[in-house]
């Protein structure tokens, strides 16, 4: 039988890429996921608590996604010095894993696609290994009150223009 295991991980907050909150135990958390399930509140109620007023579910997301895009950027960097090390000692094969994670990180600090289908199976395989969060799938979980679950509402209307553009998909749940 298949089955899918979900992990709750609350406090990403800005600033975690930095060590702020428990950032950096979260983001080694995400790292290890398959599938990033992104849960944006898109209802007002002023008796659950947010970190901002007021409710804006396209700057919560952009505030989480540049967080992931520094961890990222980090891991990309300290890659390069690794790669660096090893190239100077003369380990062969290095000079395309040097110009590839460059390559990556010019992608993340430019906010441009990668197009993995001219990437061969060898630079597939190191992608793969450097265990990026941005380069997941994700889904955008709309979460509204119980009067939007049908249709959504504005706010969540708002995540499925988002989605649209990013072409990943989005539910709404309440």
């Amino acid at each position: 039988p298949t089955y899918m295991d979900f992990v709750d991980i609350a406090g990403l907050i800005k600033g975690a890429s930095f060590g702020q909150g428990l950032g950096n135990k979260f983001l080694a958390q995400i790292r290890e996921m398959d599938v990033i399930a992104h849960v944006v509140r898109c209802f007002e109620n002023s008796d659950i608590i947010h970190t901002s007023s007021p409710i804006d579910p396209i700057k919560d997301t952009e505030i989480i996604e540049t967080e992931l895009k520094l961890a990222d950027i980090e891991t990309l960097e300290n890659k390069i010095n690794s790669l660096q090390k090893k190239y100077k000692s003369g380990e062969k094969n290095i000079k395309e894993q040097l110009n590839l994670v460059n390559v990556l990180l010019k992608s993340l600090n430019e906010q441009t696609q990668i197009n993995f289908k001219n990437c061969s199976d060898e630079q597939l395989q190191i992608i793969k290994d450097l265990n990026l969060i941005t380069f997941k799938p994700m889904l955008y979980i709309c979460n509204v009150d119980e009067k939007s679950i049908v249709s959504g509402n504005n706010l969540s209307n708002l995540i499925q223009e988002k989605s649209q553009k990013e072409n990943k998909p989005s539910v709404i749940v309440s």
